[in-house]
């Protein structure tokens, strides 16, 4: 007989007939591994987009740290100006003129008082002559005894150092306040002999108001250092005034370095000498609060991308399970 017609016949030799012999077709193991992909590509946006996100979140402050301690230090170099040049105008008033007659010179001291109250970041105006000895100050007359002769700012132009000169914070004598000083040398005109120095103290409250005008992010911590040492002269929001500045900061400072970015343990920052003065003007950010920030940035990116790996970890998980009951 024909095997024409006999139902078997066409099944022979097919892919998935019933005389083949051949596994039915499913798309199980192609749902697990369009799922694995999925997955991986969606973790590696993730992992990308997170990476993305601090390291834009930490050069926008690097970026922002650079900028106000570029202000800060032209800011601050115009203050700086100004009480130099009141340095110069008492040094012209009194050029050559004998102490003596300097320290009884009640319109001399009320064109110096008048001088300070005028710059708002200057305390008093300062005069003292070769023994240290103060004979003028703007808060007095006649001026109270004192004596600066073991004072650095002193000390410095006594051994024949050149100005102008940032002292070490100090407390005032006659003050009893927290101050620095912005100090000149007074020479005779003749032969240029040291006879005495002209200084300014400077009002670390005023100092601490003008940080606190810059209103920084991450916890920032402005301050200006003296260069000499790496002292903090004033330092706004903690109160600094008197330490020396971290390790990293400070061997920057050693180095004679005039701008650049630093890392600390717990702080990033930048630091800029002060055009013409021996000052840094430091911005100092809290890693901490930096990393807080991105990590605010990408928490709902993180979730919703979470979610969608749970989702196609169950589908692949469903699939897996579809074509082992298929097999079974």
């Amino acid at each position: 007989m024909s095997e024409v017609g006999r139902p078997e016949a066409a099944d022979k030799g097919l892919p998935g007939g019933r005389g083949s012999g051949a596994t039915p077709l499913t798309v199980g193991p192609v749902l697990v591994w369009l799922s694995m992909a999925a997955v991986a590509i969606i973790i590696a946006g993730i992992v990308g987009h997170v990476l993305e996100v601090r390291e834009t979140t930490r050069a926008a402050a690097h970026t922002q740290a650079r900028t106000a301690a570029q202000l800060l230090a032209e800011n601050t170099g115009r203050l700086m100006d100004s009480a130099d040049f009141l340095l110069d105008d008492v040094a012209e008033r009194v050029q050559g003129r004998p102490w003596a007659d300097i320290a009884s010179d009640a319109a001399l001291w009320r064109g110096m008082a008048a001088d300070a109250e005028r710059f708002e970041h200057v305390e008093a105006v300062w005069l003292n002559n070769a023994d240290g000895e103060l004979r003028q100050v703007s808060l007095r007359f006649p001026s109270p005894a004192s004596n600066a002769s073991d004072r650095d700012f002193f000390r410095h132009f006594a051994n024949g150092g050149v100005g102008p000169f940032i002292s070490e914070p100090i407390v005032g004598r006659v003050t009893n306040k927290p101050t620095f000083l912005l100090t000149r040398p007074l020479t005779t005109p003749e032969t240029g002999t040291f006879r005495g120095i002209v200084s300014v103290t400077l009002d670390t409250a005023y100092f601490s108001s003008f940080l606190e005008t810059f209103d920084l992010p991450y916890n920032a911590s402005i301050m200006l250092v003296r260069a000499a040492d790496g002292r903090v002269l004033v330092s706004e929001p903690e109160a600094r005034t008197g330490e020396v500045v971290s390790a990293p900061l400070l061997e920057r400072i050693e180095r004679g370095a005039s701008v650049g970015g630093f890392r600390e343990a717990d702080s990033v920052g930048w630091m800029r000498r002060l055009p013409e003065w021996p000052v840094y003007a430091v911005v100092r950010f809290d890693r901490r609060a930096i990393d807080a920030e991105w990590r605010e940035s990408v928490v709902n990116y993180v979730v919703i991308g979470g979610l969608a790996l749970i989702a196609l970890i169950g589908l692949a998980a469903y699939a897996r399970a579809v074509e082992r009951a298929v097999r079974d």
